[in-house]
């Protein structure tokens, strides 16, 4: 698991890091419990130091794992952004981010929590990865296996095959037998793309 986190007065390329391995309790531990595991036992003592990030990423290449019909909830994307705006920072009450990634083998990296998190960066005029707290989950070989993403398509995740699961989306609000669904959007950025004039006259009715 790496940490990543911005700071106030540093070169904006100069983040905060940490990296920490987590013993697995046992071989059906699933990436949800290892996030869970992170944040009560090792998240509270993290050790971190301050890296310089090269080269950046940017937000809009992240892969998502829903279309736009499957983000629900614009008008907090346009709360996020205000808040993001006003200089705060999008994180749970145990200071964990939002925003949760996944480093496949092709060294591309797979949101499977935060969505409407990075959207609302987004929407405040943020670009790269660096300029907003998230974690990484590697795995024991620096990536995930084809085969332990599908977790993130919970209950259906038998019914597609490792090999392609860049071809579907889920989509939870959907009945059941149609909640898997076939991929429109490409990353974050056509994701952003599709839905950036409605955030847009969510965040103008809010002000």
């Amino acid at each position: 698991m790496e940490y990543y986190s911005p700071q106030k007065n540093q070169d904006r390329h100069v983040i905060v890091y940490c990296k920490s391995q987590i013993p697995l309790p046992n071989r059906v531990t699933t990436i949800y419990n290892t996030v869970e595991i992170y944040e009560k036992q090792f998240f509270p003592r993290l050790q971190k130091n301050n890296i310089k990030i090269f080269p950046r990423i940017l937000l809009r290449t992240l892969i998502n794992i829903h279309n736009d019909d499957g983000i629900k909830n614009i008008s907090q994307i346009a709360n996020f952004a205000l808040k993001i705006k006003n200089g705060k920072k999008l994180l749970q009450s145990s200071g964990l981010p939002n925003i949760k990634l996944a480093r496949l083998r092709s060294r591309e990296l797979l949101v499977f929590d935060g969505h409407h998190s990075i959207l609302a960066y987004m929407s405040a005029g943020k670009k790269f990865l660096d300029e907003i707290p998230h974690i990484i989950v590697l795995g024991k070989k620096g990536f995930l296996e084809n085969e332990e993403i599908l977790i993130f398509w919970g209950e259906h995740a038998s019914k597609i095959l490792a090999k392609e699961w860049k071809l579907f989306v889920i989509n939870w609000q959907n009945p059941e037998n149609k909640q898997i669904c076939p991929r429109v959007h490409n990353n974050m950025g056509e994701l952003f793309d599709a839905l950036q004039r409605r955030i847009a006259m969510q965040l103008k009715d809010s002000k």
